[in-house]
C-alpha cells in the first residue's frame, strides 16, 4: 500500500504529464517518488532509442569529509567497483558486459555516483547489479590495500598536474579550508592509513535511503521501471542525512594574485571569481552569464583575449555548480603572449558584463545556446538520467522542473545585476603558472 507521501508525489506527476499533453492517467512518462525510507526514485520514459540508463547518486563526498577523513568516499566508491569484492557480483558484472551493458562511477565534491547502461530489455538486471554493487559490504583487507593503490596513482597524477595546482591555488585563495578547495580525491595521508573498518563505518552511514537517488532515463515504462527500483531499495535503512562538514562560503572583499614559478609548463593562468549555489536564485543567470562569457566565437573572453588582442593561445570558463556557493573560472592558455597583459585582459572579461550595458542579442545567442545544452542534456538517455539526477542531489528534485522555464524569463537587466553581485573589482583571484 503505498503512503500518502508518495500518492501525492504520483499525483502530481500525472498531472503534469496531462497539462502537457503527453498521457493519459493510466500511463505516466514521467514519474517522482520518495520511498518511506528515504530513497528519491525519478524516472523518465524515453522511447527515442532501445537503451535504458540507471544513475544511483549518493550524498558523499568530499563536502561531507572533514580534512582527516579527506578521500574516505572516493576509496569506498573504488572498492565498491572491486571485480575481487564479491564473486557473485563479480560474475554478474561480467554477465551485464556480455551483452553490452557499460557501468562506470566516479566520485565527485558533492556526491558519488554509479551508473548502468544498457540495452531496455536488460534493465531489471541492471538495476539488480546497481543495487548489489553499492548494498553489498564484504570489503576484505586485499580489496581495501588494491584500491588504494589506484587510487593513490590517480592522486598522484593529480597533484603532480600543473595546471591542476594552479586552479586548485586559485580555489585555495577564494576558500580556504573549504572542502570544494581540495581535490575529491583526498589526500595521501588520509587515504594511506584508512582500513576496511573505516570503510565499512562510512558505508553504515552515507549508503541509506534518506541519501539516495536514483534516476532512470529511457525506453522502459515509467511505473514499472519506479516499481522495480522500490523492491530493490525500498528495504535500505532510512539512516540520516549527510550534512556537509563547512559551512558555505562567504565571499570576502579582497583580491589575490598566486605566481607558481616553476611548473614547466607554458605559462597559464586561472581567474576565479564568486558564483551562487546550485540552490540560489541567482543559478540560472550565472549560467547564461556563463555562455556570455566563455562559450563560442562571440563570448566576452574569446572576443577579448584571441580575436581582438591575440593574447592567448586558447580560453574557456567553466562553473562546477554544487550544493553550495563556489567560484565561476577563466582557463587560459597563454602561451608566448605578454602574461601580465592576458590576466588584465581575463579579468576585463568578466568585469565588462557588470560595467557595461548587455547587449540583447548576445542574451538571445547565449539563451539559444544554453536551452540547447539542457535540450541536448535530456535527449539523450544516459545524459537525462544524469541530468535529472544530479540536480535532484545537488538542488532538489524541483529544479528540473522549472530551470528553463527560469532561462527564458531572464531579463537583461536580471543578468547586469547578477554580474553586478559577483564579478567585482575586489573579489576575484589569480593563480598563474610560470615556467
Amino acid at each position: 500500500m503505498m503512503c500518502a507521501h508518495r500518492l501525492v508525489a504520483v499525483a502530481v506527476t500525472l498531472t503534469l504529464v496531462l497539462a502537457g499533453g503527453c498521457a493519459n492517467v493510466e500511463h505516466a512518462t514521467f514519474v517522482t517518488r520518495v520511498l518511506p525510507n528515504g530513497v528519491t526514485i525519478v524516472v523518465s520514459e524515453n522511447r527515442g532509442s532501445d537503451m535504458v540508463s540507471v544513475h544511483l547518486w549518493v550524498r558523499d563526498g568530499a563536502l561531507y569529509e572533514s580534512a582527516d577523513e579527506a578521500g574516505t568516499a572516493a576509496l569506498l566508491r573504488s572498492v565498491m567497483v572491486s571485480s575481487a569484492r564479491n564473486p557473485v557480483l563479480e560474475e554478474k558484472a561480467q554477465a551485464f558486459a556480455g551483452i553490452g551493458g557499460v557501468v562506470m562511477a566516479s566520485p565527485s565534491h558533492d556526491f558519488v555516483y554509479y551508473v548502468t547502461t544498457c540495452h531496455a530489455r536488460y534493465f531489471e538486471g541492471a538495476a539488480e547489479l546497481l543495487h548489489m554493487g553499492t548494498t553489498d559490504t564484504v570489503f576484505s583487507d586485499e580489496d581495501v590495500e588494491s584500491a588504494k593503490q589506484g587510487l593513490l596513482a590517480s592522486l598522484g597524477r593529480y597533484s603532480t598536474n600543473p595546471r591542476e595546482q594552479t586552479y586548485l591555488a586559485c580555489m585555495k585563495n577564494m576558500m580556504g579550508d573549504h572542502p570544494y578547495a581540495r581535490l575529491p580525491y583526498g589526500s595521501t595521508d588520509v587515504i594511506t592509513a584508512l582500513t576496511s573498518d573505516d570503510l565499512r563505518e562510512r558505508h553504515c552511514n552515507a549508503y541509506v535511503g534518506r541519501n539516495m537517488i536514483i534516476s532512470v532515463a529511457g525506453s522502459i515504462d515509467a511505473m514499472r521501471a519506479a516499481d522495480v527500483i522500490e523492491s530493490l531499495f525500498g528495504d535500505l535503512p532510512e539512516g540520516e542525512p549527510a550534512r556537509p562538514s563547512a559551512e558555505a562560503v562567504v565571499w570576502h572583499e579582497e583580491s589575490s594574485i598566486d605566481v607558481l614559478l616553476g611548473q614547466g609548463v607554458p605559462p597559464y593562468i586561472v581567474v576565479g571569481f564568486p558564483a551562487p549555489s546550485a540552490s540560489d536564485e541567482d543559478v540560472a543567470a550565472m549560467d547564461l552569464l556563463l555562455m556570455l562569457l566563455g562559450r563560442g566565437r562571440v563570448s566576452r573572453l574569446e572576443r577579448g583575449l584571441i580575436l581582438d588582442e591575440k593574447l592567448a593561445v586558447s580560453v574557456s570558463a567553466g562553473w562546477g555548480t554544487k550544493r553550495q556557493s563556489n567560484p565561476i573560472v577563466a582557463w587560459v592558455d597563454v602561451g608566448d603572449h605578454d602574461v601580465d597583459r592576458a590576466r588584465e585582459a581575463t579579468i576585463d572579461a568578466f568585469l565588462s558584463l557588470a560595467d557595461d550595458p548587455i547587449d540583447e542579442d548576445d542574451v538571445t545567442r547565449a539563451r539559444i545556446a544554453l536551452l540547447t545544452e539542457v535540450a541536448e542534456s535530456r535527449s539523450v538517455m544516459a545524459e537525462r538520467a544524469s541530468y535529472q539526477g544530479y540536480w535532484a542531489v545537488v538542488s532538489g528534485i524541483g529544479f528540473v522542473d522549472d530551470y528553463t522555464a527560469r532561462i527564458n524569463e531572464l531579463t537583461r537587466e536580471d543578468l547586469e545585476r547578477v554580474a553586478k553581485k559577483y564579478f567585482r573589482r575586489n573579489s576575484y583571484s589569480v593563480a598563474i603558472a610560470l615556467p
